[in-house]
């Protein structure tokens, strides 16, 4: 397997037909977008998690602010 820098890797993309490069960016958009909902679940399930545990200090909006 060949292995690309990332300047070879975006001028082999620019070779692509715009239509090709459209459809590649939609990919990859929706890729993040799945992993950002991925680490937002574990990030979720890990405060859960702490808080049921009693792990998370409790306080009032002002006591968040004043840290």
């Amino acid at each position: 397997m060949t292995t690309l820098t990332f300047d070879e890797f975006l001028d082999t993309i620019a070779e692509l037909p715009v239509e090709r490069q459209e459809t590649l960016v939609d990919l990859v958009r929706l890729r993040l977008r799945e992993q950002h909902r991925k680490e937002f679940a574990r990030n979720a399930a890990e405060a859960r998690a702490q808080f049921a545990a009693g792990q998370l200090p409790l306080g009032t909006v002002d006591d968040l602010l004043a840290d």
